[in-house]
């Protein structure tokens, strides 16, 4: 068991155009726009297939590396240090790490999903419809990225969505760089890494038992919902590997500040290492 190397974060994941002419509106699809001249649904990063390294439901340990330096931080790169143990996803086709990774690519664009969009049109247009602004949105023509940011913004100028402080504040130093696709596409290209731990450890009793539940998911999924006995056996499977995800990003995250002059990684919000950590020292 070992960490891979860094690679671009682009050998692993396909950072798409943030509106697919491909995705129609549907009953379920509602928020479409036009960007850049294209009009279609709202498209996040996907794991690219034989990628060579990582499946679409592989749970474990990843770290981020963004090499532009942070200015706040006083520190040469943004990092990110995080986890997934939930392999079998409930709604999205990806679990695992490629679920969590797809997340944070959107995070660091400073791109709202679609629960988000919702959240912020309520609060811009509190007197009109769902249905009134869903059309509000579709008949936008945005220019290029920041002008959909800006609509979906008060009269001062104050984003209506949230995202983790630390990635808000890494965009705010870098928002230039996440105006148009092109320059999106150059700049993850050009300076996001990642790397990874996958887990659960070969030789365990339950390596087989998740390895072959991740060759059929959608079995395993419909046998959850049906609540069969396999759902409770995938539910103890699921308890013992998060804690042994936890207990690994918790060692690496000590490890990265035992590097770093006892800092944590610059996109981390939570000491990952303190519900091992009480207790140790002497005056806890």
């Amino acid at each position: 068991m070992s960490w891979t190397k860094f690679k671009p974060i682009t050998d692993y994941f396909k950072i798409p155009h943030y509106t697919n002419p491909k995705f129609k509106a549907t009953k379920n699809r509602h928020w479409l726009t036009t960007l850049e001249g294209s009009y279609g649904g709202l498209e996040n990063a996907t794991l690219k297939k034989d990628n060579g390294d990582l499946g679409p439901y592989d749970p474990g340990i990843y770290w981020i590396k963004i090499n532009r330096p942070s200015k706040k931080n006083k520190s040469k790169s943004w990092n990110y240090i995080g986890k997934n143990a939930v392999f079998c996803p409930s709604t999205s086709g990806q679990g695992g790490i490629a679920f969590r990774v797809s997340d944070h690519i959107t995070k660091l664009m400073f791109l709202p999903h679609r629960s988000k969009i919702i959240e912020a049109l309520e609060k811009k247009y509190p007197k009109k419809t769902k249905e009134q602004r869903i059309a509000k949105f579709r008949k936008q023509k945005f220019l290029n990225y920041e002008e959909l940011r800006k609509f979906l913004s008060d009269s001062d100028g104050k984003y209506l969505y949230k995202t983790t402080e630390h990635f808000e504040d890494f965009f705010k130093e870098n928002k230039d760089d996440f105006k148009t696709y092109e320059k999106i596409k150059e700049f993850f290209d050009k300076y996001v890494e990642i790397k990874f731990l996958k887990l659960p450890i070969k030789g365990k009793k339950h390596y087989s038992k998740i390895e072959n539940w991740k060759k059929d998911i959608s079995a395993l999924k419909k046998s959850i919902k049906a609540g069969n006995k396999e759902s409770t056996v995938y539910k103890k499977e699921l308890q013992y590997l998060t804690l042994h995800v936890d207990k690994a990003e918790a060692v690496c995250m000590g490890a990265y500040a035992a590097n770093n002059k006892g800092k944590l990684p610059e996109l981390c919000k939570i000491d990952e290492t303190k519900g091992f950590l009480k207790g140790f020292a002497e005056d806890d």
